[in-house]
């Protein structure tokens, strides 16, 4: 699940999408940077569904290939 994460640099506010994940019996974390300063609800959510959609094409599947799965993907989000 992808998290929404408001950090302070320097008295910025840096906006960070959040993803962890178990491997290997220990925890991962991976992070994208959106922007600083304020920034609204809906262009929230749509960084979330891109960094979503990343995710998922970025992961490697045993059967599928990468177009199968954005296919499906394409499929799914209709």
């Amino acid at each position: 699940m992808v998290y929404y994460e408001i950090r302070d640099v320097n008295g910025k506010k840096q906006n960070y999408l959040i993803y962890n994940k178990r491997e290997n019996d220990k925890w991962v974390k991976q992070s994208k940077f959106i922007g600083t300063g304020d920034i609204s609800k809906e262009e929230v959510r749509k960084e979330k569904k891109k960094f979503e959609l990343e995710l998922i094409l970025n992961k490697k599947y045993k059967n599928l290939s990468k177009e199968q799965v954005e296919e499906i993907e394409k499929l799914r989000q209709a």
